[in-house]
């Protein structure tokens, strides 16, 4: 997979974790404050998801009360 693609995958992650927060009528700073962390953490995952990792992923499902499905894919 070129880096290119993976790119694209992390956008998506990136549009999704905005989606989720959106749906839940929740701004950055609520989310921030329910997760104990800063406001412009969220926005960073929100703009450029590359660096949030799985677990800081859950604790924004269970935080937005949604689930996030992880798949693996062969390509």
């Amino acid at each position: 997979m070129n880096e290119s693609v993976i790119i694209l995958h992390f956008l998506r992650v990136a549009r999704e974790v905005a989606r989720a927060r959106e749906a839940a009528k929740m701004t950055q700073a609520e989310l921030a404050r329910a997760l104990k962390t800063k406001r412009q953490t969220i926005s960073s995952i929100e703009i450029d998801a590359r660096n949030v990792t799985i677990k800081m992923l859950g604790r924004i499902a269970r935080a937005l009360k949604c689930v996030f499905e992880i798949r693996i894919v062969a390509v």
